[in-house]
């Protein structure tokens, strides 16, 4: 089992904290099945494959992207991986920073590789990224079904220490999703077509029940032939239901 980085630094007041979710994203990215996908499709010398990008769309703590960077080599069979990071919540993007960074450190002083951490944007989902350049996108979003999405905060707004009002409405940007828990998920997949790259491009995206997961993969075979969809991460069974699940999207 490959070490889970260490938050511990992370004010989990108004950035998300790790939890069922994140660890399943965790697991599943380090199943003997996704390394096998993922070493197969990046695999080959910097010259003959270029290095691929990973960027996690709501980076939350950063435990999931520094979790990447820090087994880059583990999980692609290479280190040549880029990271980066988005989340519309900038104090959350800072926390990414600071979790990498305490990772690499820890890596350096143990003579370990890692990945290379390019850093971390605030923007809107894919908003920030040039088209068809991300080779592995991650994405946990909200997922909980609310009566309406919390109102996304403006990118101009400073870093002062926020209110109890304000850090919130931060958190409910992690978990509030809308109609069917979906409407920012169903915002990602319009758009993911175009965020991909043209041949290698994947992503991970984290579902629940109530996000109806058949009709999201039924949607994306709707896509035509060149796409594919399958379910890689379970967290169990309740009810009947998957309680959690993670699908890879990718280009086929």
């Amino acid at each position: 089992m490959l070490p889970t980085p260490s938050t511990s630094h992370v004010a989990f007041e108004r950035v998300y904290e790790p939890a069922e979710d994140s660890y399943l994203l965790l697991d599943t990215l380090s199943s003997e099945a996704e390394k096998t996908f993922l070493q197969c499709r990046f695999s080959g010398t910097p010259t003959a494959s270029p290095s691929p990008l990973v960027v996690e769309i709501g980076t939350g703590s950063g435990v999931v992207l520094s979790f990447v960077d820090a087994h880059a080599g583990t999980l692609f069979g290479r280190e040549d991986v880029l990271t980066a990071g988005v989340d519309v919540n900038r104090y959350a993007c800072e926390a990414t920073v600071q979790t990498v960074n305490v990772v690499e450190q820890e890596h350096a002083a143990q003579c370990k590789t890692h990945g290379i951490y390019l850093g971390n944007v605030v923007g809107d989902l894919g908003s920030p990224l040039r088209p068809s350049i991300v080779d592995v996108l991650i994405f946990n979003p909200p997922y909980v079904p609310t009566p309406d999405l919390p109102e996304l905060p403006a990118l101009s707004d400073s870093l002062v220490k926020p209110s109890f009002e304000d850090d919130s409405h931060l958190l409910a940007l992690s978990y509030a999703g809308g109609v069917d828990g979906m409407e920012t998920t169903d915002r990602l997949l319009d758009a993911l077509p175009g965020i991909l790259s043209n041949e290698r491009g994947c992503a991970y995206i984290l579902l629940c029940a109530q996000n109806k997961p058949e009709n999201v993969k039924q949607r994306i075979r709707s896509w035509g032939s060149q796409w594919g969809v399958e379910t890689v991460g379970t967290s169990g069974k309740k009810a009947g239901w998957e309680k959690l699940q993670i699908i890879r999207i990718f280009r086929t």
